[in-house]
């Protein structure tokens, strides 16, 4: 498991394209559209030859394996936003006047802003900035 959680973490997205490519098309859809062939599941009208079965597999293939790849660079980018977010707080906590909190709006936290997806990274992103401004209050100049 650990090393199936390095690969999705640390592969190049081609080969995660690669791999969703060929289990998705290759091991799953065209062995199931021949088989459903063979026992008579389809309408006998349409011709699912051994060559159509693959061909099709391919083509749900090359979607599912877009899919895959599109999540997993959506779950990188998401892991990255939470662990920089962390650091975030960690500055906002760590300030102690009015100068280093404005310092840490204008770069830290505008940074952030830009690694957010949307989703419940919005929530984080307003709470630190409640925190920000409430602290701003209370620090001396």
């Amino acid at each position: 498991m650990k090393t199936l959680n390095d690969f999705f973490e640390k592969a190049p997205l081609w080969q995660i394209f690669v791999l969703f490519w060929f289990l998705t098309g290759a091991l799953i859809t065209a062995p199931m559209l021949y088989g459903l062939q063979k026992i008579g599941a389809t309408n006998p009208e349409l011709d699912f030859s051994g060559m159509n079965c693959i061909k099709l597999g391919a083509g749900v293939g090359l979607l599912l394996g877009l899919i895959s790849m599109f999540m997993v660079s959506m779950m990188r980018k998401s892991i990255i936003f939470w662990e920089y977010s962390k650091e975030v707080e960690a500055l906002i906590d760590g300030a102690v006047t009015r100068k280093e909190l404005v310092s840490i709006f204008e770069n830290e936290f505008q940074d952030l802003r830009k690694k957010c997806q949307g989703g419940p990274q919005i929530p984080e992103l307003n709470r630190l900035y409640t925190i920000m401004k409430t602290k701003i209050k209370y620090v001396p100049q």
